[in-house]
């Protein structure tokens, strides 16, 4: 079938507050990613389209020969749903969008994927080094110990540098006062 990735919608539909944070999020991440030089459009053969964030869905796809099987969630439940990749650039955006509605749904989506642990790790990096968290979507106990043990210390090290490099780490140092 190709590389593809898959999830379930399950327990009825995503409740609204949900959904709202979930989309937030991904105009988020979107954007950093398209900043980063990855294409992203709402349909493949429209590649001077807009990618599509609302109370409806979220739909993106990469453009022309970038792109593949367009990415569609719905707040709505649906069965069964994919997107095959081919591991193209927009791969990195649905796996990040996946990994916020594991994060932001819960018992309301489960994931999976022809992808390894290591095809995941671009997506997993970024969405923690943008929201701080980033709920790994492969259940196998086995898969995930590897990956935290593989992922972490490195992802801890690139937090790290990146708040120094902003300033953060001076934050401690600080007197803040206390109102009165």
């Amino acid at each position: 079938m190709g590389y593809t990735h898959y999830w379930h919608q399950e327990n009825g539909d995503v409740p609204s507050d949900l959904w709202e944070k979930f989309v937030s999020d991904c105009k988020k991440i979107l954007a950093l990613i398209q900043k980063s030089g990855v294409a992203l459009c709402y349909e493949y053969d429209e590649p001077r389209s807009k990618v599509h964030c609302s109370k409806d869905m979220v739909r993106f796809n990469g453009p022309n020969e970038l792109g593949h099987e367009t990415f569609i969630l719905s707040p709505n439940e649906i069965d069964f749903q994919f997107c095959k990749t081919a591991q193209k650039p927009y791969d990195l955006a649905v796996c990040s969008c996946l990994i916020l509605a594991l994060h932001h749904f819960g018992d309301y989506i489960s994931v999976s994927s022809d992808g390894d642990p290591a095809d995941w790790t671009d997506a997993v990096r970024l969405v923690f080094q943008t929201f701080g968290y980033g709920d790994f979507p492969f259940t196998d106990e086995d898969v995930r110990e590897r990956f935290v043990e593989d992922y972490v210390p490195q992802a801890l090290a690139d937090l790290e540098a990146a708040r120094k490099e902003i300033g953060l780490d001076r934050l401690s140092e600080v007197e803040i006062e206390k109102p009165i």
